[in-house]
């Protein structure tokens, strides 16, 4: 019996309509697996090794033929016993499948990490996935913390010992970062890599996935392609690659370019009340100076051309680029978002 015909046969078995001789076969290929297949391996043993082990003695167990049942002994077989038990069995074996999936995954995780972390390669490392339906918080040991969205894995120094905190990140995580100004905080992925010594961010990066970006919320972060980031650029200092302020991220583009960019919903970063964007005949460059402070997303206007401009108007509620683009129509101006910064052009006020 082949493959294909043993699972055309466990399929005929979960519709009832197996035999009772192929039921009596299916629980005979079990039993024999239970009874012979050692369920532990040495620690050596690679996950190949016990992949393989385990489908030899599943393939010499089906190979078995239909053993014939005497007529006078058909009566004892009783299907709906075999169909309940075998649905255990179905259930045992997708348990099994289950453990070694996540355990494939496990290690391809920490390998992966491995390669990626800089010399010299963090010791005790641990791998967690979020094996949930929702987000899970994880502490880091320097009560750091990730917020990581369902699916999405971390790998990291059980202690951190060493010069630098590192993370391997796969998928999508909110990173909450405890300060210290000596020894890094560094976020890993296939693509990008983030350095910090404290604030808050968030890193999207899938394992097969082209895209992967970082996205600051609090703080400054260094953004590195992957590929191009070396143990010098591990020092603690913020001043190479792109140095992200908050609002604003850090994407690989389609030509697996690292460029910055202006998030697409820009926060209130330093808290404004509501009165500090009403604006009562107010210079342009007064209200483009707040709009800067709260959001600290630079304004690039020329002062001179937009100098006679004033505005009145009240802009409690209006999100961000809504804002922009009521003080644009105020003036008479458009803008443009380039490189992470707004640019503001147009003929002025002048009567």
């Amino acid at each position: 019996m082949n493959k294909k015909e043993f699972l055309y046969l466990l399929d005929k078995y979960l519709a009832g309509n197996a035999s009772p001789e192929e039921e009596q076969f299916l629980f005979d290929v079990y039993q024999d697996m239970e009874d012979k297949y050692k369920w532990t391996a040495p620690e050596t043993d690679s996950l190949n090794q016990m992949e393989d082990r385990l489908i030899e003695r599943f393939r010499l167990s089906i190979q078995k033929p239909v053993a014939a049942i005497p007529d006078e002994h058909k009566e004892v077989i009783k299907p709906r016993f075999y169909r309940r038990t075998f649905f255990q069995v179905a259930a045992s074996l997708l348990l099994v499948i289950s453990v070694i999936a996540w355990y494939k995954q496990y290690r391809s995780s920490s390998d992966r990490a491995g390669s990626i972390f800089v010399s010299p390669v963090p010791e005790n490392l641990v791998t967690h996935i979020n094996n949930t339906n929702r987000t899970e918080k994880i502490v880091f040991p320097d009560d750091s913390y990730a917020e990581l969205t369902a699916g999405s894995k971390v790998v990291y120094s059980k202690d951190f010992s060493g010069s630098l905190r590192q993370v391997y990140l796969a998928g999508e995580g909110f990173f909450q970062v405890t300060k210290n100004h000596t020894k890094p905080f560094i976020v890993y992925t296939d693509k990008v890599v983030a350095k910090v010594l404290g604030t808050s961010f968030v890193v999207k990066s899938g394992i097969n996935d082209s895209k992967a970006s970082v996205l600051v919320k609090t703080g400054k972060v260094s953004v590195f392609k992957t590929s191009e980031f070396t143990i010098a650029e591990a020092k603690p200092d913020l001043v190479e690659g792109i140095v992200l302020r908050p609002n604003h991220l850090a994407n690989i583009n389609a030509k697996q370019e690292l460029q910055e960019q202006l998030s697409r919903s820009p926060e209130v970063i330093k808290k404004q009340e509501p009165a500090e964007f009403t604006f009562d005949n107010t210079p342009i460059d007064i209200v483009f100076s707040k709009l800067q402070d709260a959001y600290e997303i630079n304004i690039d206007y020329d002062k001179a051309v937009f100098s006679s401009c004033t505005i009145t108007v009240d802009m409690g509620k209006e999100d961000y680029y809504q804002k922009l683009d009521l003080i644009c129509r105020t003036i008479n101006a458009s803008y443009q978002v380039r490189d992470g910064k707004i640019f503001v052009s147009g003929k002025g006020c002048a009567n």
